[in-house]
């Protein structure tokens, strides 16, 4: 078991995991922001606000305020207004730490 985090540690394989995270579910709260805002316009179904918003929590901040910024989606909502910026700045920081936190490299 040790030689598994050993190699998990020497590899740096976290980063690349949450890179990659980061960005699959960014892309989603992307796509999900251009549906609802097609919706929204169209006067069909729309996807459910806390659902943009747990997803952006949990990582997707960036593709939520990337979508508010191209589509002009739920800019007028001040909890997106604060919630996308505030998430972002704070998952990348996670993201910038992991690359360099001295406790990965051994």
């Amino acid at each position: 078991m040790q030689q598994f985090f050993l190699f998990f540690d020497q590899n740096r394989i976290i980063v690349p995991i949450l890179a990659a995270w980061l960005i699959a579910l960014s892309a989603a709260d992307l796509v999900l922001c251009f549906w609802d805002k097609r919706c929204a316009k169209r006067g069909a179904w729309r996807v459910p606000e806390k659902r943009l918003l747990l997803i952006a929590l949990f990582g997707g901040a960036p593709g939520l305020w990337a979508g508010m910024a191209l589509f002009r989606h739920k800019t007028r909502h001040l909890v997106f207004q604060v919630s996308a910026p505030v998430l972002t700045v704070v998952q990348l920081s996670f993201l910038f730490f992991a690359a360099v936190s001295p406790w990965i490299i051994n």
